[in-house]
């Protein structure tokens, strides 16, 4: 599970093409409407962007985008949605 301070980040809506050759898993895109994040989650968020790291279903975090209002979207790498599904990411 890819939890970040009490934060879970994770919750796959929309698929996103990549449109990249070589890129082989699919992208999703997630939003959250108020999720106000600590600059310590989102430093490890954004360590664990730069690293690569994936968790151990495959999820991967590809960027993150957010303001002071909450609003976040996420750039994720999944094997599948139903990945995404699952209870821990939602």
């Amino acid at each position: 599970m890819r939890r970040y301070g009490q934060v879970a980040l994770a919750r796959a809506e929309l698929p996103v093409d990549a449109g990249q050759e070589g890129i082989e898993m699919p992208r999703f895109m997630d939003y959250h409407d108020d999720l106000k994040l600590p600059p310590g989650a989102i430093e490890q968020i954004a360590q664990g962007t730069r690293d690569g790291v994936s968790d151990e279903f495959g999820v991967r975090q590809i960027e993150l985008y957010h303001n002071a209002d909450g609003k976040v979207y996420c750039l994720l790498e999944a094997p599948s949605r139903s990945v995404l599904s699952m209870p821990m990411y939602r």
